[in-house]
């Protein structure tokens, strides 16, 4: 499963963000993508500045999780975010297109006082954590067991997850 890889609260711990969702009423935004030069190269200048955002909102606890988005988009980094822990979804009627690749931009789930604006202009609310275990899109309800099991499934005989007990009782 998605675990989370460290928990908050722990002062030897206490900045490093977790992989799932991890609380019920964040906010999650999206950051657009990098702005690409002549070549298609990324602006690593424009990176920086959102990686020092970023530092900074974790560093004051506003951030409760977050996740590189890249190949998959929008779609699957909210996925796996809310396999980790099993926290769901509701989209707000935010207009990004959910599938499109989004190299060097970021999934972030925050508390709803969180001063997303301000230390990231280019970040655009798109959704709420609910307790119901679904992603909630305009016009679909979608089951986290069932997105999982499609996840999962076409590599099931190449990298098993089920492996037969060596002991069965």
């Amino acid at each position: 499963s998605e675990a989370a890889i460290g928990l908050r609260g722990d002062s030897a711990i206490d900045h490093v963000l977790l992989k799932g969702l991890s609380e019920l009423g964040g906010h999650l935004g999206a950051g657009q993508v990098l702005a690409g030069d002549a070549d298609g190269l990324p602006d690593l200048a424009q990176l920086k500045e959102i990686a020092a955002a970023l530092h900074q909102l974790n560093t004051d606890g506003h951030l409760r999780a977050t996740h590189s988005l890249g190949e998959g988009g929008i779609a699957a980094g909210l996925a796996t975010m809310a396999f980790g822990n099993g926290i769901g979804f509701e989209e707000s009627g935010s207009d990004l297109c959910l599938f499109r690749e989004r190299y060097g931009a970021f999934l972030l789930e925050t508390p709803p006082e969180a001063p997303i604006a301000t230390a990231l202009p280019s970040a655009q609310r798109i959704g709420s954590t609910t307790s119901a275990a679904t992603i909630n899109l305009p016009g679909a309800t979608l089951s986290l067991c069932d997105l999982r099991a499609s996840w999962t499934a076409p590599l099931e005989d190449i990298y098993p997850t089920q492996a037969p007990s060596a002991h069965p009782e």
